[in-house]
């Protein structure tokens, strides 16, 4: 018995196709064993598939492989089938046979047989084969172990040629190509298997190697794929996301990452995240001009809590407001980092200064998620909008209870527009997780 096996209904357990079974006429049928889940498997024949036997005496070698490309597992059998010569003598005819799955991954059906489908030509009856996409190029191939009248293994390679999208199409076979091995007198080849078994995105080939004095399990490794690694390290400001193959990176530590080039080929990357130390930026005031630490390297950017905008010229570590209000300052470190203060409101006392009508304040700030807000106005906010620094309007809706949930946004600066219908307030907020 020559099992092949494979998840032919997709439901995540390996299922055999054997060869084969004999009737008392030594008529032979192709038997499925598909797995139950729970460790048993259903036994059924090929003509419960709608699939014929095969002649008596004859001799295939099954293979479950998506031949066609279509996402699913047909059948493929090599070997020889029993027929006979113009005097009618009995031999051995080398022959492939196909089933084509026209179901689908969960739910096979198959047509068939089909006799040496596109192309494919046996060499000889007496032979060995497995399939995979050999030259990485998308489409099954084929590798073939003949054994000829010397009793002499030969090792082929049956590219398939076909344009992608197309039906598979073999070239003629070529002998032991890519440093595969040759055979010596009294050795014999059997049952060549392929497997990405160090993971590096080609296949492997194993095979039974056997002489008079020994039977072993040998290895060929591929060396299409050259191992490969690379380090990446990255510093991260607190709130920064890093992207990398389709991943996002927001947590310090080690990540091992597998990126793949156009040929198939894999690397792994090990990945380093560093997060950038955060620091509390501390203001003092001293009547009414506003002051942080002066640090070399540091650069300065003071804004107006209630319009959220930068002010004119205000890049230094002192600033003295020209006007009552609230105010804060950014402050970007040597590493490009930026820190943001909390707000300190300053009154300047003046004959002419007018006072805004509408008060708000929101707390906390920085926040982690839900915004509290008081205002002194008699009617509640009519509609509330955030923005992102690049002008994007991220949020837009009404307060509930005085707050707004801001747990949804990332890491960052942002400004909050409150309209109270008759005036706006905006106001500057960080969020910080």
């Amino acid at each position: 018995m020559i099992p092949s096996s494979a998840d032919l209904n997709g439901d995540g357990y390996v299922d055999f196709v054997v060869s084969s079974e004999v009737d008392l006429y030594d008529a032979q049928y192709l038997q499925f064993q598909m797995s139950d889940g729970n460790g048993g498997f259903v036994v059924t024949n090929c003509l419960d598939w709608g699939l014929d036997p095969f002649p008596a005496f004859s001799f295939l070698m099954p293979k479950l492989t998506d031949l066609d490309h279509d996402g699913d597992f047909d059948i493929l059998l090599g070997g020889y089938r029993k027929g006979y010569d113009d005097n009618n003598e009995a031999i051995d005819i080398p022959v492939y046979f196909y089933a084509k799955n026209t179901g689908n991954a969960s739910q096979p059906k198959f047509l068939g047989w089909f006799e040496n489908p596109y192309g494919l030509v046996p060499l000889t009856g007496n032979s060995f084969f497995t399939t995979g996409d050999i030259d990485m190029d998308g489409d099954i191939d084929l590798l073939t172990f003949d054994v000829n009248e010397d009793d002499v293994t030969i090792v082929h390679y049956i590219q398939n040629i076909a344009a992608p999208g197309q039906k598979p199409r073999f070239a003629a076979p070529v002998i032991s190509p890519f440093g595969l091995p040759v055979a010596g007198a009294e050795t014999v080849f059997i049952f060549p298997e392929l497997a990405d078994i160090d993971t590096d995105g080609d296949l492997d080939l194993f095979f039974m190697y056997l002489t008079n004095e020994i039977t072993e399990l040998r290895y060929y490794r591929n060396n299409m794929c050259v191992p490969d690694s690379d380090v990446i390290r990255v510093s991260l400001c607190q709130g920064e996301v890093y992207e990398y193959e389709n991943q996002t990176f927001s947590v310090a530590g080690d990540y091992y990452v597998q990126k793949q080039n156009d040929q198939g080929c894999i690397t792994v990357v090990h990945l380093i995240i560093e997060i950038k130390p955060d620091f509390q930026v501390v203001m003092q005031q001293n009547g009414n001009v506003l002051s942080v630490p002066d640090i070399l390297g540091y650069t300065y950017r003071w804004f107006d809590c209630t319009t959220g905008l930068f002010i004119d010229m205000a890049t230094s570590e002192t600033f003295t407001p020209t006007y009552s209000g609230s105010f804060a300052v950014e402050v970007t470190d040597d590493s490009g980092c930026k820190h943001i203060s909390a707000c300190i409101s300053v009154i300047i006392i003046a004959t002419n200064e007018i006072i805004p009508k509408i008060q708000v304040q929101i707390s906390p700030n920085p926040c982690d998620g839900m915004l509290r807000i008081r205002h002194n106005h008699s009617k509640p906010v009519s509609d509330i909008r955030i923005y992102a620094v690049d002008g994007a309007c991220v949020f837009e809706g009404k307060s509930h209870d005085n707050s707004v949930d801001l747990s949804g946004l990332n890491n960052g600066l942002y400004v909050i527009r409150f309209d109270f219908g008759q005036e706006v307030v905006v106001k500057r907020v960080v969020i910080q997780k």
